[in-house]
């Protein structure tokens, strides 16, 4: 995600990629500081980012509002008494898919 971000700081473009919604600078630095600690205050941001609270607040309610980003809680399996977790992510490249189709 962070790679990507850059990318739309940068004006690159990657291969499948185009950013739906214009992101500036202090947009995707106000993403980044929230990838890294979600519940940093607005106070905190704006420090950090050298412009008014006003400024974060409004920007992060356009972000919540036109589905750039989401505020969600993510818990920990192992606390909440599940014994066993994990994640799959399964992906075929186009060309060959074919081939996997006829076998």
């Amino acid at each position: 995600m962070i790679e990507k971000l850059d990318k739309i700081i940068n004006g690159a473009k990657e291969d499948n990629f185009s950013p739906k919604k214009k992101l500036d600078r202090l947009d995707c630095h106000l993403i980044r500081l929230l990838q890294k600690d979600g519940r940093m205050s607005n106070k905190a941001i704006s420090k950090k980012l050298g412009t008014s609270e006003y400024t974060v607040r409004r920007r992060l309610k356009r972000l919540i509002d036109n589905e750039i980003i989401r505020i969600v809680a993510v818990s920990n399996p192992a606390d909440l008494g599940f014994e066993i977790a994990g994640n799959l992510k399964s992906g075929l490249i186009s060309k060959k898919q074919t081939m996997c189709w006829k076998n």
